[in-house]
């Protein structure tokens, strides 16, 4: 195989027409899907954990530890915040190479004359930011853990309320049952506290 060096006017033409074309499918692909996707699942994550964070800050009467279930959910805020600022951080980066890298092809393509040590330095920049990719989508998937460990925490802490709340559920029934208030906001008012009609 030879080395781009080595390649004729015709060949390095023919060559930079094929990877021009490449590349600008690339950066169409990146500024249309791949930013349309990452801001609809930063949004999602968003979405869910601060839905989680208000569940659980709604239920801190009948929750023994809410604290830990509310900490986990705004840590998923954070490393969803985090992960969009970070595919911001990445497409400055790399925009601008690939438009260069673009540049330099259509002008390899129109003239079959390249400076291959120049391409060489800018394809290298572009590979050491790439390399860092893989942090973007790991933050995501810290940020949708998040979530599923925050509401496992705060569906055990509902499965098994404090003492404190079946102490105020027993207080309310034996009212209740004292003065044969059986009214349906009475019943209401038990209902959504989640408390057990005990027989």
């Amino acid at each position: 195989m030879k080395q781009l060096e080595e390649l004729s006017p015709a060949e390095t033409q023919r060559l930079a027409m094929h990877k021009s074309n490449r590349l600008e499918r690339s950066i169409a692909k990146i500024d249309g899907q791949f930013v349309t996707v990452s801001g609809w699942l930063t949004a999602s994550l968003f979405a869910l954990n601060a839905g989680g964070a208000l569940t659980a800050i709604g239920a801190v009467d009948r929750l023994d530890s809410p604290g830990w279930s509310i900490s986990i959910f705004a840590a998923g805020l954070v490393f969803a915040m985090l992960g969009a600022t970070l595919i911001q951080h990445f497409l400055s980066l790399t925009s601008p190479q690939a438009e260069t890298l673009l540049t330099f092809w259509r002008g390899a393509a129109a003239t079959g004359q390249a400076d291959w040590t120049y391409y060489q330095l800018e394809k290298a920049s572009l590979v050491r930011v790439e390399r860092w990719f893989w942090t973007a989508p790991a933050v995501g998937w810290v940020s949708g853990a998040c979530f599923l460990v925050g509401g496992a925490v705060l569906a055990l802490d509902e499965a098994n309320p404090p003492p404190r709340h079946a102490a105020t559920c027993n207080r309310l029934q034996a009212r209740m049952l004292r003065t044969g208030d059986t009214a349906e906001t009475s019943r209401k008012l038990f209902d959504s506290l989640k408390c057990q009609w005990q027989e």
